[in-house]
Parts: structure tokens; sequence; C-alpha cells
């Protein structure tokens, strides 16, 4: 979708976005104070900056008009649907800084982590197309969704980690585990996650061993990992 994948460019990919012709870093980032490992602002606040200039969204009312989900759930935060994880950070994936639309088509077409499966990680691209189109009127090209999902009705979470881009396959885990999906009564999703373990790129598999660790609560060096 033309964001980054990796870390540390904020402000390039921030700038990719509509919202930075009127957002400044300081709007969210104090710069004289260390965030630390975690983002220590709440949902309500995150949610307060985007309304200062969409007042359109300021009541429940019009906030699930917009979001199509219950006011105050994850589905209705405002930088779960526009600055989704898919930035590769140095602990955790992080939150992608291009303040973009869910139906983006060129994500959706290219086959990779849209916002929409990052939470919904059992359901298929074409569900989520069903709804994009539904709800936003949104329009995407049945050709190029052909020649990039080799399997429509299966999750999509399960095809991005079944990638052949490194990156994908890294947020799809971190999805996967993040969300603790233990839906998939025949094991693929347990099977493909576990084979994360043993990916070719490194970071992947660090990544996919501190997703386990703390989905488990067990150190896997403690069993031979």
């Amino acid at each position: 979708g033309g964001m980054s994948t990796w870390n540390s460019t904020e402000y390039s990919d921030a700038m990719r976005g509509s919202c930075y012709s009127q957002l400044k870093c300081t709007d969210c980032h104090n710069p004289h104070q260390a965030i630390g490992h975690k983002w220590s602002s709440t949902p309500e606040k995150d949610d307060a900056r985007c309304i200062q200039c969409h007042q359109q969204y300021a009541s429940d009312e019009s906030q699930a008009a917009h979001s199509h989900h219950q006011p105050g759930s994850e589905g209705s935060r405002c930088m779960n649907c526009h600055m989704p994880r898919i930035n590769e950070g140095l602990q955790d994936v992080v939150r992608t800084h291009t303040i973009f639309s869910p139906t983006n088509a060129d994500m959706i077409h290219a086959n990779q982590p849209n916002a929409c499966n990052q939470c919904h990680t059992d359901k298929s691209i074409d569900w989520t197309i069903g709804y994009l189109e539904k709800w936003f009127d949104s329009k995407f090209d049945d050709m190029k969704l052909q020649n990039e999902y080799t399997n429509r009705t299966q999750s999509a979470a399960l095809g991005w980690l079944q990638s052949e881009n490194h990156s994908v396959r890294l947020v799809a885990a971190d999805a996967l585990l993040r969300t603790k999906s233990e839906w998939d009564k025949d094991t693929t999703i347990q099977d493909a996650l576990i084979n994360a373990l043993d990916d070719p790129y490194l970071l992947n598999r660090q990544f996919a061993r501190r997703g386990f660790e703390g989905m488990l609560g067990v150190p896997l060096q403690d069993h031979g990992y």
C-alpha cells in the first residue's frame, strides 16, 4: 500500500497520509518524555486526538455509524483501522504512521496485511471485501484479487503466514499470536504458527518466539528452543 514495513520511518510515512497536513509529531508524542517499551496513552485519549479534527465523529452514534462497531470496542478505535500494526519494530510489530483508509485498494489487491483481518483473523479476504463494499461502497479489481490470492475463502491471515514476503509473514504471526487465535479446529493455523519458529528470516523467528512466550507464558528456551 506504499507504507514502509520497518520502524524508524515515522516522519516519512506520516507525510504519505492526508492527516499530516494538520498533525504534528508533538500532537501525539511528548519529545521530553520517553515512551518506553509500551505505548502509554489510553485508547480514549488516542481517539480524542483524531476527533479534534474529525468532530463529525464526536458522538457514540456517529462513531458507530462510521466504524460499524460498538463504541469503545477494538473495532471502533481510530488507530486500529487507520494505523494498523504493520511496521517491524525493535521489540514488537508497531503501528504504521501513514494514516490511511482500511479500504486501501493497493493493500487489498497485493494480499498484504489489512486492518480488518488483523483482528478478524479467522475471516477470508472475500468476507472482508464484502463488508468494505457494503459499508463504504469500495470497489476492488477481481482480476487482481484472483492473481494474488490462491484461496479467497480461507483465513486471510493464514495466507499472509504462507507469503513469500518475510515482512508479511512477520505481521501475520504477530496478529495471530496477539489475538490468541485458537479458532482453527483442524490445527492448520497452529501448525503454521509453529513453523514460524523455523522461518528462514532470523527476525521472524525471534518475533515468533516472543509471541509464543507472551501467549503461553512459557520460556521456549526451557524446552530446548
